[in-house]
């Protein structure tokens, strides 16, 4: 499969001002990161796609533990892992602001990706 080039903020990215398809290492990248940046519900066009935070991570009363579950699935299930070899999960309640970082191996060598939400 092939995908669209990003930029570090998730825009298409346009070197030269052409449009540029990118895979393997770099896909499995932007795909990962795409997954963790979209809310479930959020997309008109599938509801069921991006991470459940409003349903299951963020908000009071939640179990950490069924948080932590949920965002592994999605880094796990994501097309091109195959393993996850690092996983940190932090909300700070202050500036309510969560942060996911881990390291994954791939079909492409491992990946690390560090994302606030």
């Amino acid at each position: 499969m092939s995908a669209f080039l990003q930029d570090e903020e998730g825009d298409l990215a346009l070197p030269a001002n052409r449009m540029k398809l990118t895979d393997g290492r770099v896909e499995t990248m932007q795909t990962l990161r795409s997954r963790l940046r979209v809310f479930r519900e959020e997309w008109f066009l599938d509801v069921t796609a991006g991470t459940p935070y409003h349903q299951e991570i963020l908000g009071k009363d939640k179990n950490p533990n069924a948080a932590e579950s949920a965002i592994k699935l999605m880094i796990t299930s994501c097309p091109g892992v195959t393993g996850l070899l690092e996983f940190s999960f932090e909300i700070d309640k202050a500036t309510r602001v969560a942060t996911v970082a881990f390291k994954v191996s791939s079909d492409f060598g491992p990946i690390e990706i560090s994302e606030e939400i």
